[in-house]
């Protein structure tokens, strides 16, 4: 109430507290079980009628959540429903669309729930809560997420003449159902612009934006304003946290944010650091001409090996890059020169409107599908997306899980230690049975 007028002076102000990793208001806590009525009001996990809507559930998660041969997110339900219901009624279950599982509603009829109170006057098998649990695939959900609990009900039959429609059929969700997703560690591949478009990873990792420097032009026009709070505000969106903690710097400054993940904005020509790491980028801008960068023998050998067809990805850039000229919109990203586990994000253009209109990509819902990898070009309306260099990873696993995966990258290793475990068993074998015929031939000795 009080911002009203032309200005407002602020006499005191208190800076929050910083935030811990992870902790953004808009993302599920992972390191515990969470209630459903942390996330929805009661009155929205109700439903009425024969043919009642979808209870919808939305939440968002931390974009580096690693799931791989997990057995997926635990939800376990605690749910009521009206009891005279048919035996083909069904409360559904739904992630973003795509069925989960459908758990059984137990017909109970009148006459039965009567013999229950009779022979046990304490206790009925009618017990107005029901408890399921039910485990989401990691393929259905992702960043941001609706889960979909949906009450089919069948009326019970009484017979010809006996039936009475009534609008009395309800369901509900009760708040202290959970969602469990502490059993997937934060560990994830760099360079992915997925994450950075999805979630705003890895600046997001804080919410406040503790430790992201961002470096922009030293002659900062209106358009690279425009872009800078354009990302600023899809971040912030992500995370539900307003971006406040994080480093301002030029070019010259980038040496006191070796520790940060860095956003560079800027065009070529007002931007000196895209000619100062030129080496370390997929594609280089200096002098407002831009070129792949030469991919060396060993990087083809590790392309290879990765199963990634880097001449194909470099023909296909190289065309698109001639076709766009100066129109040419960029979005890249790379692990820091300066730190190891560090991340560069630069989002560059030729001009300031195709900057700003870049940034704006990544509050199109239809457009953000295509920002992945570590190298996308924006021509015309056109986007397209590639994986130039190699990944590095961030976060950590738990020992054996590590173990495991590494081994599951491995296949040529593990069939040398298959091979040699084999080999040792052999020899001892061979050792044990060579033992026992020399004692059948001389017993005696």
């Amino acid at each position: 109430l009080a911002l009203v007028g032309e200005s407002v002076s602020v006499r005191e102000f208190t800076e929050p507290q910083e935030r811990k990793a992870y902790d953004a208001p808009r993302w599920l806590p992972t390191d515990r079980p969470v209630q459903i009525g942390e996330i929805v009001e009661p009155y929205a996990l109700e439903a009425s009628g024969q043919y009642p809507e979808a209870i919808r559930i939305p939440f968002r998660l931390p974009p580096d959540l690693f799931t791989w041969r997990g057995d997926g997110m635990k939800l376990h339900l605690k749910y009521r429903y009206t009891p005279t219901i048919g035996t083909k009624s069904t409360l559904n279950v739904n992630s973003n669309g795509e069925f989960v599982s459908a758990v059984p509603l137990q017909a109970t009829g009148e006459d039965q729930a009567a013999a229950d109170r009779i022979n046990l006057p304490f206790a009925a098998q009618t017990d107005s809560v029901n408890s399921a649990t039910v485990y989401v695939p990691e393929y259905k959900f992702g960043a941001e997420n609706t889960l979909m609990l949906q009450y089919y009900f069948e009326r019970k039959k009484e017979g010809p003449c006996r039936d009475v429609v009534l609008d009395n059929l309800r369901g509900s969700i009760d708040q202290d159902s959970t969602l469990d997703l502490s059993a997937y560690p934060h560990y994830t591949h760099l360079p992915n612009l997925a994450l950075f478009a999805n979630g705003g990873f890895p600046f997001s990792k804080y919410a406040d934006l503790a430790q992201t420097a961002i470096i922009v032009p030293d002659s900062v026009g209106a358009k690279d304003v425009e872009a800078l709070l354009t990302v600023m505000g899809r971040i912030g969106n992500a995370t539900g946290m307003p971006a406040y903690r994080f480093k301002f710097g030029r070019a010259s400054d980038v040496a006191q944010f070796s520790d940060f993940d860095i956003l560079v904005i800027g065009s070529g020509a007002n931007q000196p650091l895209l000619e100062q790491w030129a080496d370390y980028m997929p594609i280089t801008v200096s002098g407002g001409v831009t070129r792949l960068r030469v991919v060396g023998p060993v990087e083809r050998i590790r392309a290879r090996w990765e199963d990634r067809d880097i001449d194909a990805a470099t023909e296909h850039a190289g065309r698109v890059i001639l076709q766009a000229g100066r129109s040419l919109a960029v979005m890249m990203s790379f692990e820091s020169p300066m730190s190891s586990g560090r991340t560069v994000v630069v989002i560059t253009a030729g001009d300031g409107d195709r900057l700003a209109e870049l940034a704006g990509v990544l509050t199109d819902p239809g457009k953000t599908q295509f920002l992945r990898d570590d190298l996308v070009l924006l021509n015309g309306d056109e986007i397209n997306h590639y994986q130039m260099g190699s990944r590095y990873t961030v976060g950590k696993l738990p020992v054996f899980m590590a173990l495991r995966w590494w081994f599951a990258q491995q296949p040529v290793v593990l069939a040398f230690i298959a091979l040699f475990a084999a080999l040792i068993v052999a020899l001892v074998l061979y050792r044990t049975l060579r033992r026992m015929a020399v004692v059948r031939k001389n017993p005696g000795q």
